[in-house]
């Protein structure tokens, strides 16, 4: 049930997202890309900022991890990145549904029909949430919708 779940969500999300996947890159998407491209590994310096210096700067590991992981596997695909967003995302709202669901039992004793009706009304309503269309066609906003994924899980 959960994966038809994820998989109609998903759809849904790509076809509300659509126009971001085609949409390339932005801002500093370009910056992340070519610290990605001047990577010998995937794996980043945990002790240094983003750039791999010490004197001061962002220090952003995961979004770092992210884009090198990925550059590694798609190079400068704008529709890959929006496309994996879009996938967390989707997960995200499938996860909102879940918790939507035992909330729904636990405070409300919802009957299992209404516990569904819950879920999915939430997990439709989070996916559809303006406030990560920002996450879907900027591509270094990534760290909002992973911040989301794992504090969901």
């Amino acid at each position: 049930m959960r994966e038809i779940f994820f998989v109609i969500l998903f759809a849904i999300g790509l076809g509300l997202y659509w126009p971001a996947v085609q949409a390339g890159f932005v801002s500093d998407d370009w910056h992340w890309l070519y610290l990605a491209s001047q990577q010998d590994t995937i794996w980043p310096s945990l002790l240094t900022n983003y750039e791999g210096l010490r004197n001061g700067g962002s220090y952003n590991p995961i979004v770092s991890l992210w884009f090198n992981m990925w550059y590694s596997v798609f190079g400068i695909s704008s529709a890959a990145y929006h496309t994996l967003a879009i996938v967390v995302h989707s997960l995200n709202s499938v996860l909102v549904g879940i918790v939507t669901a035992k909330i729904s039992h636990l405070l409300f004793s919802f009957s299992r029909r209404k516990q569904r009706l819950a879920s999915i009304y939430a997990g439709l309503l989070f996916l559809m949430y303006p406030g990560f269309v920002e996450a879907v066609a900027w591509s270094a906003a990534i760290p909002h919708v992973l911040a989301t994924f794992f504090f969901l899980i």
